[in-house]
C-alpha cells in the first residue's frame, strides 16, 4: 500500500509517579442494547461468534506463524493490578520521526457532545450506544465516575452524533488488561455516515470516508488507515510507542484533533501522528464507533469521559 509521506511522529518525553489501578473484570452478563434489537438484530452475533476484524489487521494477525484464535469469553480473572507510568517513547516503523518537548493539543472550548455514562446504571448498558458484543457500564476503584467495560470482540458505537464541524476535537480516557493478549486490536473509527445499519456492520470501510486507528497494546503499535467508497485510501502508516505498551502504560487519555485538512493524534498529550487529508475532503464526518478484535479470555477494555468539541 501507498506510504503516506506527510506522517509525521513527534514523541515527547516525560515520566509521572506509579499508580496502581485495581481493576476486576465483571463476570459479564453480556449485556447489549436491546433498545436497538429490531433494527440490529440481523448483526447481533453474541459473545462466542467470530468476529472478522478489518482486513488489514487481520492479515497481519494471520501471517504470524503458529497463531491460535483466542476464544472471546467473558469471565472474572480476579483483581488485576495495572500499573499507570508515562513511558518514553522509543521507536517507530515505517513511518519518520521527530522530537517535541511539550503537548500542543488544544481542547475544542465548546463542548458538541459528551459522555462519562453518569446516567446509567452500573450493570446496564448506555441508551444511547448500539453493539453487537457484550459490555457494561461499571465503577472502578480509585477512578472518578462510570466506565463502559468492553468486554468481547464486536462493535461498540454512537447511535446518533451530530454532523461535526471542519475543526473538531475528540478525546476520551481508557483502560487496558496490563497482560493482554498479543494480538488483540483495539480499534477506533471516524467517518461519514453513509446507511446506518449498514456502515454498524462495517468493520474495514464503513460510510462514505474515514479513518481508524488501530491499538495493540501489548506491543504499543498503531495502525492508522484512512478510506473513501468502500476503498483504502492514502494513509497506511504503522508506528510503535512506548506510550501504548501495556507493560508500561495502562491508562491512557487518547485525542484526535482535526485542524483544517490537518488530522493528530495524541497519545497521554504526545503527538504520535499528523497528516494532511488524512480525512477525505467534500465530505460531512458524523459517526464514531469502537472496536474489538482478537480479544482472548482475560482481555478488556473499559471506556470514559468521551468529549466531542470545536473551537
Amino acid at each position: 500500500m501507498k506510504k503516506i509521506v506527510t506522517s509525521v511522529l513527534l514523541l515527547a518525553f516525560s515520566f509521572a509517579q506509579a499508580q496502581i489501578v485495581n481493576v476486576s473484570k465483571t463476570v459479564g452478563s453480556a449485556v447489549t442494547n436491546q433498545a436497538n434489537n429490531t433494527i440490529y438484530n440481523g448483526v447481533n452475533q453474541g459473545v462466542n461468534e467470530v468476529f472478522s476484524a478489518p482486513g488489514k489487521i487481520f492479515r497481519k494477525i494471520k501471517s504470524k506463524p503458529s497463531t491460535t484464535t483466542p476464544t472471546p469469553v467473558t469471565t472474572n480473572p480476579g483483581n488485576v493490578n495495572i500499573p499507570v507510568i508515562n513511558g518514553q517513547d522509543s521507536n517507530s516503523s515505517n513511518v519518520s520521526l521527530a522530537k517535541a518537548g511539550s503537548s500542543d493539543f488544544a481542547p475544542g472550548s465548546e463542548i458538541l457532545f459528551s459522555d462519562s455514562f453518569s446516567s446509567t446504571k452500573s450493570g446496564g448498558f448506555p441508551a444511547n450506544w448500539i453493539t453487537n458484543s457484550s459490555g457494561e457500564v461499571r465503577t472502578i476503584d480509585g477512578q472518578e465516575g462510570n466506565w463502559l467495560q468492553i468486554s468481547a470482540n464486536g462493535i461498540f458505537a454512537l447511535d446518533k452524533l451530530n454532523d461535526l464541524p471542519e475543526n473538531f476535537t475528540v478525546e476520551y480516557d481508557a483502560i487496558f488488561h496490563p497482560t493482554p493478549s498479543k494480538d488483540v486490536h483495539y480499534i477506533f473509527y471516524l467517518y461519514s455516515q453513509k446507511d446506518k445499519v449498514a456502515d454498524f456492520k462495517e468493520t474495514s470501510y464503513p460510510g462514505n470516508a474515514g479513518i481508524y486507528f488501530a491499538f495493540n497494546t501489548a506491543a504499543g503499535e498503531i495502525d492508522a488507515e484512512n478510506f473513501e467508497n468502500g476503498k483504502a485510501g492514502i494513509i497506511d502508516s504503522h508506528l510503535v510507542t512506548d506510550q501504548l505498551k501495556s507493560a508500561l502504560v495502562n491508562k491512557v487519555h487518547i485525542s484526535i484533533a482535526r485542524q483544517n485538512s490537518k488530522l493528530s493524534l495524541y497519545i497521554n498529550g504526545s503527538r504520535v501522528f499528523s497528516s494532511f487529508n488524512a480525512l477525505p475532503a467534500n465530505y460531512t464526518y458524523n459517526a464514531i464507533k469502537f472496536g474489538s478484535f482478537f480479544m482472548g479470555s482475560d482481555d478488556f477494555m473499559v471506556v470514559s469521559n468521551l468529549i466531542v468539541g470545536t473551537d
